[in-house]
């Protein structure tokens, strides 16, 4: 964050993934949920990089959204699911 300090920033918006996630047992995933088992170390990084983000708003007011989107693909690439 210290690379923001002092910068006209006034939102930052992550891009997560439902690989944060893992498994799901009910749908829509709860975005405030902790209990994430990701699968594998893509979501893992994804899921760490939330919390990390959810701190730094918790201890600095760091304005971030994070969203999650199922899936994102495009010509030639096959959707994929956790």
């Amino acid at each position: 964050m210290e690379g923001f300090k002092g910068s006209k920033l006034s939102h930052y918006l992550y891009c997560s993934s439902c690989w944060a996630h893992g498994m799901a047992e009910t749908l829509p995933f709860d975005p405030d949920d902790l209990c994430k088992e990701p699968l594998d170390d893509y979501g893992k990084d994804k899921f760490a990089s939330e919390m990390y983000l959810k701190e730094q708003y918790r201890q600095n007011r760091f304005p971030a959204t994070i969203i999650m989107p199922g899936q994102i693909s495009g010509p030639g690439w096959t959707i994929i699911n956790p």
